[in-house]
């Protein structure tokens, strides 16, 4: 892995920060008009199997979709499937409480 930036007053940790480093992603988005409802996306509706149900807040309310990423989009992370969704929900802004439901799909074929 290359030397990643760090703020000067942190420098005499490095060594520490880099036993811990892990690999990620970074994430770009761009518009599209022909996005499939399996497609990774910020917000937007989620897919859902036909037998599951739509993840609801504390108050009965649906919650949003934070984020979805599908791993067949995305280059390969260890650890992490080659295939399948992954969703963050959370509350709605009126909620009183911030809850964010993961919830993970395995796509076939």
């Amino acid at each position: 892995m290359s030397k990643f930036l760090l703020p000067e007053a942190l420098e005499p940790f490095r060594k520490r920060f880099e036993k811990h480093r892990l690999p990620v992603l970074k994430i770009t988005t761009e518009a599209s008009e022909t996005a499939r409802l399996t497609d990774s996306k910020f917000g937007g509706y989620p897919y859902l199997p036909a037998s599951a149900d739509y993840p609801l807040d504390e108050q009965g309310k649906p919650m949003t979709l934070l984020a979805q990423l599908n791993f067949a989009e995305m280059p390969p992370l260890p650890d992490f499937p080659e295939k399948g969704i992954v969703q963050f929900f959370v509350t709605n802004a009126d909620s009183n409480s911030s809850i964010v439901i993961l919830m993970g799909w395995i796509m076939t074929g």
